[in-house]
């Protein structure tokens, strides 16, 4: 009797499977002690992502990621994410464990194969200049390395421009409360052609915009190439009367983006913002012909009626200054409900003339619209299945076009980036 035929899976098809699991890290960790052709695809998900916080000892816990990389060398190409989180709560510029933490550069110079680097401050600022010259440097080498593809900063003060210049492999960028240095430093400068980025994410409290613009007006300066961008974020807040001033900048890097652009997502600053100034000065999508989806916000609130809504008048111009021919697919509005008095009621014809103004002609191509629910107030909370039934209600044209979708978030956003 012929021995049954050893039974081979492609490698390429093992790897698929072991990728479905990801988010699985007991059964990851199972796969990998199952079998031997298992292995190099589930210690990429094992150790790639390496994220060093604010542990009673950052000294020990980067001494023991040291003496790893040198006990297992071979580990090392697998780790391809890193988060630096800085927690601490000081009044200090310079007292943070990244600014003190004199082995950081070592740890740096291990991680050859790195890809994605975010590097966060949630309670102070971290002023780049007043880093360690040796941990600045390692940086450096780290962006003019070419592998980075992903880069977060999260509370960053003076981030030169030039580090970013030299990331010539940079996809994704993704700034925080960051104010960017465009002084010529002693920054060496790669030869290479500029970052072409694919993804740019801005959050932003009252100075990145400002900034942002110097570097839109002089592209000698930017040393970036906005012509393949995909996906481009922008929230605004903190600041009175921005609005001009941010819808300037954001239309500039529309145009740069220009063919490019598919998915776009909005939260600008509306304080005290007039009317008069939302019609004078609208956002300009026509420079995306291929822009597919939208994400956008709403605020409601039981003290002001439709008339008073500003985040509404906004999204009337943007959606009744549409260009007559475009592609867009997908628009998602994130609601944010703020209930202050649980005796008050809310003016449903706002829902009624967003139901009108979703469903203009200019939108035929529209194939989802989804209504994000958010509380931001505890009295809200309870009030969230009226909503979600009220939305379906009068959201009628939507609903009989089965494109509508109501979803409630019960979640407030994490502050730090899970995903680059």
């Amino acid at each position: 009797m012929s021995p049954t035929p050893e039974l081979r899976l492609p490698q390429e098809l093992i790897e698929s499977i072991i990728d479905l699991l990801s988010k699985d890290i007991s059964t990851i960790r199972a796969c990998a002690l199952a079998c031997w052709q298992f292995l190099p695809a589930c210690r990429k998900h094992i150790f790639g992502d390496l994220v060093i916080a604010s542990p009673t000892s950052n000294s020990d816990a980067i001494r023991r990621a040291l003496a790893f990389f040198t006990t297992c060398p071979h580990i090392t190409p697998y780790i391809t994410s890193v988060r630096l989180v800085d927690g601490e709560i000081s009044t200090s510029l310079s007292s943070g464990w990244i600014c003190r933490e004199q082995s950081l550069p070592a740890m740096l110079n291990e991680l050859s194969h790195l890809k994605k680097l975010s590097v966060e401050s949630t309670f102070h600022p971290i002023n780049w200049t007043h880093l360690p010259t040796a941990t600045q440097k390692a940086f450096y080498q780290f962006f003019s390395s070419g592998t980075i593809t992903h880069l977060a900063l999260v509370m960053i003060d003076d981030f030169p421009m030039a580090a970013i210049r030299n990331l010539s492999g940079l996809r994704y960028l993704h700034l925080r409360s960051v104010s960017l240095k465009f002084s010529k430093d002693n920054i060496p400068r790669n030869e290479c052609v500029p970052p072409k980025l694919r993804g740019l994410t801005i959050v932003d409290p009252g100075r990145s915009l400002s900034l942002l613009a110097v570097l839109l007006h002089d592209p000698e300066i930017a040393g970036l190439d906005f012509s393949s961008l995909l996906k481009l974020s922008v929230t605004t807040c903190g600041e009175f009367n921005r609005y001009q001033e941010d819808i300037a900048v954001i239309n500039r890097l529309l145009e740069w983006s220009s063919d490019s652009l598919s998915e776009l997502e909005l939260n600008p600053s509306l304080i005290f913002t007039e009317n008069s100034n939302l019609s004078h000065y609208p956002l300009q999508l026509d420079f995306t012909p291929n822009l597919r989806t939208l994400k956008l916000s709403l605020e409601v609130s039981d003290l002001e009626g439709m008339g008073g809504n500003t985040s509404f008048a906004w999204l009337s111009h943007l959606f009744y200054n549409l260009p007559t021919i475009n592609v867009i697919e997908k628009i998602i509005l994130k609601c944010e409900i703020v209930q202050g008095n649980p005796f008050a009621e809310f003016d449903n014809t706002l829902w009624k003339q967003m139901d009108k103004v979703l469903t203009r002609e200019e939108l035929r191509c529209l194939r989802e619209v989804s209504f994000l629910i958010h509380p931001i107030y505890s009295e809200a909370r309870r009030y969230l299945p009226m909503f979600s039934d009220l939305l379906q209600q009068e959201l009628q044209v939507l609903r009989e076009r089965n494109i509508l979708r109501v979803e409630e978030i019960y979640e407030i956003p994490r502050l730090y980036i899970d995903n680059l």
